[in-house]
């Protein structure tokens, strides 16, 4: 858990005896980034704390004192470890002061040592310029190789073989007060400061050599060095006491320049803490501490090579057992929840699986040392991997029969229901090849096969030795109700035949009958008919010549009166030529005009007695016009209830005729029933062979299914196509319709 306070690392009793603080510990191993340590060491109150404080950009963080003695005592870590970058952290590390007056010797190398293998940055905090006195405070390097291995075998261990574990080393400088500048007054870089007095003095003297061996390994051992030097913060040496206490602000300004520079060139040189070309991370970082620590107190001699391999065994036997959880854990939660589930899905999940799990052990970081363990417990994972697939899939396999089995079952048992409630069986060869299909489509495993195997040659021989002997019961019931209906039908049709012959008995006597009374009709409207003729034909011979004697007499008439016109027209002619001589003749001739007045009268009164014989024989012959109507009419009449009575008898014969036909249609249709149940009878025989023919191709498929079965399960067995092939054609023509 971060917190934000200091938290003691690394506790040292007197005895030297070193222990480990859980909390702190715990901090570290739960970085999972890669981490870049800083650690502070120099003599004690020297100020380190405070620049461990500024680094960190806060006024209080680590403890810092006025009194002479220690503030610091042990190892410290800062409780937050922050983020350099995405993938990087910062772990800031306080140590106890060396050179103490209440510390050995020992103690100090200790420090000393657990610092620079814990940190990528070590910074060497002292007090004033680089002289021999500073130079001779760093002695303790010479003894490192005496702390510090390399390598756990024995042998001259060069410099070389340090400097590649050991930090980047920065010298800061406090208090310092001299110029910057070279022996010729020209002004210089701190870095060159710095280097100018690692420079080996003259001379072969043994105090000499000995200035210059702690030389050459500040400059063998650190491979990069650079250098900081820092004023007197406050000139106020009260508050110089209580720098802590002093706000920033208040600094010398050139103090607080150098700081900025100070903190900026660290932040940005910061590096990931590396052993053998392996970023560590904080689990790494805390299991070498823990070897460290234990080689320490085991009076051993810290091996960073045996502490990196053991770190890093340590890592593989753990990855090894993350590898081995995460493969458990997945194989429960992604495959064992879904089986049964088809092989080569199984093993494509279970590939993946696999893949993540040794991703977790080849994220171990490995050294060639390490790589025959490493694959050692590949191989050891590999063959856990492979006998827990081999159980995984013998589950799926037992699983995959079990339920195909009651599938299976659920499947036959909705078969033979259906066969207990049907007659006819065409549909039966594709049902049944339909259950395997279902099968295997709903029940996915290898284990589906076996069952389907053996679910065939049991559940499958029952219900073809059920559907043979259902076929034969079905058969000797359908032979008895088509006798009885052959039966029924004879003596039905018997009874027709016999109605037949009586009713067209019937008809044929009526037939006779109405044959004989349209003739006997036809022969009375015959008669009438010519004696209406005849009637008529005498009438209008005597109204002719009734006609033709008026007209004459008419003619005569009317003649006589044009004569008498014109003779009295010559008579007044002659009156007026004779005069009165002729008086007497006139007289005459007006009596003789008088009589044929008189005669002109009888002959008017005799025109109108012919007048009223004309209009008589007129009404006569109205009358005679009207009476041949009527004979027309009633000629008519007689002649369309001949021609009704005519079409009602040939209707009735028609009608009949079309009798006799529906009777022998009757009599054909009832026939052709009877051929038609001797058909049924007959199909129905050929229906029993075609059952037994699709029993027969049921065993069939069968006994292929089953030879295809056994195929799968041995990957052995001939090729069954000719098999396949001979059975469509048996089920085609089993399929093909019949006539």
């Amino acid at each position: 858990m971060d917190s934000d306070k200091p938290l003691i690392l690394v506790d040292i009793d007197d005895s030297g005896k070193c222990s480990l603080n859980a909390e702190a510990l715990d901090l570290i191993r739960n970085i999972q980034e890669q981490v870049c340590v800083i650690s502070v060491a120099g003599l004690y109150r020297t100020g380190k704390s405070y620049l461990l404080n500024r680094l960190m950009g806060t006024q209080h963080g680590f403890e810092i004192g006025p009194s002479v003695n220690p503030c610091t005592k042990g190892i410290w870590i800062w409780g937050k470890c922050p983020f350099v970058s995405s993938n990087k952290r910062l772990i800031l590390i306080d140590t106890e002061g060396l050179r103490s007056y209440q510390r050995e010797e020992t103690i100090d190398m200790t420090i000393f040592s657990l610092s620079l293998l814990l940190s990528s940055t070590f910074i060497y905090n002292s007090m004033g310029a680089i002289d021999e006195q500073a130079i001779e405070d760093l002695s303790l390097v010479c003894k490192l190789t005496q702390y510090i291995h390399v390598k756990s075998q024995s042998g001259q261990t060069t410099a070389e073989s340090y400097a590649q574990y050991f930090p980047k080393f920065i010298w800061a400088l406090r208090d310092f007060s001299l110029q910057l500048v070279d022996n010729e007054g020209n002004s210089i870089t701190s870095n060159e400061y710095l280097e100018n007095c690692l420079e080996l003095l003259p001379g072969q003297t043994d105090e000499i050599k000995q200035k210059n061996e702690i030389r050459k390994i500040l400059t063998s051992f650190f491979k990069e060095r650079e250098c900081f030097t820092f004023i007197r913060p406050v000139n106020n040496e009260k508050k110089l006491r209580n720098i802590q206490e002093v706000p920033y602000e208040e600094l010398r300004e050139e103090f607080k320049t150098q700081m900025s520079e100070f903190i900026a060139r660290v932040q940005e040189t910061t590096r990931v803490k590396m052993i053998d070309g392996v970023a560590v991370n904080g689990k790494l970082l805390a299991s070498m501490l823990e070897i460290y620590v234990d080689a320490i107190n085991q009076n051993a001699v810290p091996t960073i090579s045996t502490a990196w391999e053991r770190t890093l065994d340590n890592q593989i036997k753990e990855g090894y057992k993350r590898a081995y959880e995460n493969y458990k854990n997945c194989i429960k939660s992604k495959l064992k929840s879904q089986i049964p589930m088809e092989e080569v899905k199984l093993k494509e999940i279970e590939g993946e699986i696999r893949k993540s799990s040794f991703g977790i052990i080849d994220a171990v970081p490995i050294i060639v040392s390490l790589k025959e363990e490493v694959n050692k417990q590949k191989k050891k994972l590999e063959e856990k991997f492979n006998s827990m697939l081999e159980t995984l899939l013998d589950e799926n396999f037992s699983e995959s029969k079990i339920q195909a089995t009651a599938h299976l079952k659920t499947l036959f048992d909705e078969l033979e229901e259906k066969m207990a409630n049907s007659e006819k069986f065409n549909w039966l060869p594709e049902e049944f090849s339909n259950i395997y299909e279902n099968a295997i489509q709903d029940i996915p495993g290898s284990g589906a096969i076996h069952a389907i195997a053996e679910a065939y040659s049991k559940e499958g021989s029952r219900i073809v030795q059920k559907l043979i002997s259902q076929l034969n019961r079905i058969h000797r019931s359908e032979i008895k109700e088509a006798r009885n209906e052959l039966d029924e039908e004879r003596k039905r049709t018997k009874i027709l035949s016999d109605n037949y012959e009586n009713q067209k008995k019937d008809l044929m006597e009526r037939l006779d009958l109405e044959r004989k009374h349209s003739r006997e009709q036809k022969k009375v409207l015959e008669n009438a008919l010519e004696d209406a003729r005849i009637a008529i034909s005498g009438n209008s011979q005597e109204f002719g010549q009734i006609q033709s004697k008026l007209r004459e007499e008419n003619m005569d008439l009317r003649n006589e009166i044009n004569a008498l016109k014109n003779k009295i027209v010559d008579k007044r002619h002659g009156v007026k030529e004779a005069n009165a001589a002729e008086i007497q003749t006139l007289r005459e001739i007006l009596n003789e005009f008088e009589q044929m007045k008189q005669q002109k009268i009888q002959l008017e009164q005799q025109l109108d007695y012919e007048m009223k014989i004309t209009q008589t024989e007129k009404s006569a012959q109205k009358q005679l016009l009207e009476a041949k109507r009527m004979s027309d009419q009633a000629l008519m009449k007689l002649k369309k209830s001949y021609e009704l009575e005519l079409q009602s008898l040939k209707d009735d014969k028609i009608a009949l005729e079309m009798k006799l036909k529906d009777l022998a249609r009757e009599l054909t249709q009832r026939d052709m029933q009877i051929k038609l149940i001797k058909e049924k009878m007959r199909g129905r025989e050929n229906d029993q062979k075609l059952r037994l023919e699709h029993s027969d191709l049921l065993i069939s498929v069968s006994d292929l299914i089953l030879k295809f079965l056994q195929r799968l399960e041995t990957g052995k067995g001939g090729d069954l196509r000719e098999e396949i092939d001979l059975l469509q054609e048996r089920a085609s023509r089993l399929s093909a319709p019949r006539y």
